[in-house]
């Protein structure tokens, strides 16, 4: 992914790249997110570290637990917030989310990177449920659905994005017109069912199967209780917030990233 000289002088002078999805493929914009990827070292391990580190993380804006405002980044937090360095990599990755804002929701940047790391449509529908209900109550309005949707969908207009959200939620209730909202099982047995109203093309084809996977021999079971967080009895242990290392500390020295 190559950058012209005044691509990079944009870059130095601080000045945001204007990122135009009109001009990129939907093949060649997640090939730009997986790069990114790459760089900062997302994967299926760290993923979850980093919905630990957006919860405390000091460089969203000041709000209270439940303020959406909390999981707003402008690029200087991005950068600190994934530990890379300013580059035309990184930028074009923010700005592909800030749709030409000066911040990006970092719940919407961690659902997309995560539904691009090759698993299951179950978990990456888990994770991005669990980013998004930020109060705990088990369900997701309509407003807070499309967000998910939008996440999935970068490169879809907002008019579009709510149209899916609508979709999803009529198909999950038997009176449409009285559901106001949508719980985990329900988002799970309407993706189950259709998975493209959720996810786009290219999301189905990085997954392991069409939904759910189970260990291959006895030998596996072990390894897959632990990747998938199961207590001896085959039960769901911690929340998606628990992935990962308990202690992942943020260096001291993180601000250097933004230079």
């Amino acid at each position: 992914m190559g950058s012209s000289s005044s691509t990079v002088k944009e870059i130095k002078d601080h000045e945001p790249i204007g990122y135009d999805e009109k001009l990129e493929t939907e093949e060649e914009v997640t090939n730009d997110l997986v790069s990114f990827m790459d760089h900062a070292k997302v994967n299926k391990t760290s993923i979850g570290q980093l919905h630990n580190r957006m919860e405390r993380n000091p460089d969203g804006e000041a709000g209270s637990a439940h303020d959406p405002r909390r999981f707003a980044f402008d690029l200087k937090g991005f950068l600190n917030f994934f530990m890379v360095h300013r580059t035309p990599t990184t930028v074009k990755a923010f700005e592909l989310f800030a749709r030409h804002r000066e911040e990006v929701d970092m719940r919407e940047v961690l659902a997309a990177l995560r539904a691009l790391i090759y698993d299951t449509l179950e978990n990456k529908v888990k994770f991005a449920f669990a980013l998004f209900d930020t109060r705990g109550q088990g369900v997701l309005t309509l407003k807070t659905l499309e967000q998910v949707v939008r996440s999935l969908h970068y490169d879809l207009a907002s008019d579009r994005t709510m149209k899916k959200a609508e979709v999803i939620l009529r198909r999950a209730s038997s009176s449409p017109n009285e559901k106001t909202n949508i719980a985990l099982p329900e988002l799970l047995s309407v993706v189950r069912k259709t998975p493209d109203v959720l996810f786009p093309s290219f999301v189905i084809d990085r997954c392991t199967s069409d939904f759910s996977e189970t260990p291959d021999t006895v030998e596996d079971e072990r390894d897959f209780k632990r990747a998938h967080d199961l207590d001896e009895e085959g039960v769901e242990g911690g929340s998606v917030e628990e992935m990962g290392v308990e202690e992942d500390r943020v260096p001291a020295t993180q601000g250097a990233w933004a230079m």
